[in-house]
């Protein structure tokens, strides 16, 4: 159960406004500070964190507020605090959006540095199904299709722009179920060709068949397209079975202006799942096994440090 950010994640999210932290290896110990605790608001369960730092330096945590228990559909609703002291203290909790007795999940955030904007998408799963229902329909206008949201503020957070339906523009027409943004950041890439591009991870399903790819957009945030999925994200067992080794995502900008990904393994090696695109997110490497990370399949943040005159800098992973 997410009942809190630990100081030291806080930390790696606030250098992409403010330039970057202490060194990890020479920080004090900071002391915890509970962001959101269950039972706040209401909301007996309170998980998959979004953490991001606005140009000013204010931070924006943001969850999902689950009254009805902890499961992943549960008529969730996207939650949001701030900071203004780099993560001391927060503000009251508020709610962002809520869709009655439909859940609302995936909250991933990203900023635009050069106009400000903050930006958030999250994903609308019909009630009463979840991402293993049998009943989840693929495309855009069946009341049973999962859909895709984006938000934004441009005054910190104190007011949200009404939801946007981008769907069309982020989820296959065909054969996809289930899709999901990050859930964490997205980020803004700084070099290169596609300088200026955002981009937000995601995955798509059916369920235990997912595959990796980035939404983007050129126009800073206007319109958005997706790209390519990444390749090898899924492997036969030695009874002739597919599994997806591959799932939720995280993505960071190399020193040359490259993209690498982070994915929670579900098949393969218990260590994280990488790949590279060396055109902004629009088409990948193969998946390969990062076998100094390992992970027992959770979520995990991945997050650009400093870059480098060689190699691709240097990565934070939590």
């Amino acid at each position: 159960m997410l009942a809190r950010f630990m100081m030291w994640t806080l930390a790696m999210s606030v250098h992409s406004a403010t330039g970057p932290p202490a060194c990890p290896t020479a920080a004090k110990a900071q002391k915890a500070v509970n962001v959101f605790t269950a039972g706040e608001g209401g909301f007996a369960v309170i998980r998959i964190p979004s953490l991001i730092a606005d140009r000013s330096g204010k931070l924006f945590a943001l969850a999902e507020g689950r009254a009805g228990g902890d499961s992943d559909q549960a008529a969730n609703q996207i939650i949001l605090k701030v900071s203004e002291n780099q993560g001391k203290s927060w503000g009251p909790l508020s709610v962002v959006a809520s869709d009655g007795n439909n859940s609302l999940n995936n909250p991933c955030t990203v900023v635009d540095q050069s106009t400000g904007r903050l930006f958030l998408m999250y994903q609308r799963v019909p009630s009463g199904l979840n991402e293993g229902s049998s009943k989840i329909e693929d495309g855009f206008d069946s009341p049973n299709a999962y859909r895709s949201l984006l938000t934004w503020t441009d005054n910190g957070g104190k007011s949200w722009q009404a939801p946007m339906d981008i769907t069309r523009f982020v989820k296959r027409a065909q054969g996809v179920k289930t899709i999901c943004s990050g859930p964490g950041i997205g980020i803004q890439l700084t070099r290169g060709k596609h300088r200026g591009r955002l981009i937000v991870p995601f995955n798509e399903g059916p369920y235990g068949h997912w595959n990796n790819y980035a939404v983007f957009s050129d126009d800073h945030g206007k319109h958005w397209r997706m790209g390519n999925n990444v390749p090898g994200a899924h492997i036969t067992d030695n009874k002739g079975r597919t599994h997806s080794q591959v799932n939720e995502v995280q993505m960071a900008e190399t020193s040359d202006g490259s993209v690498i990904l982070s994915s929670r393994q579900f098949a393969g090696a218990h260590v994280r799942k990488q790949s590279i695109s060396r055109d902004g997110g629009e088409t990948w490497s193969a998946v390969s096994d990062a076998p100094e990370i390992q992970d027992p399949s959770c979520m995990g943040s991945l997050l650009r440090y400093n870059f480098s005159k060689h190699g691709m800098g240097l990565l934070l992973y939590s």
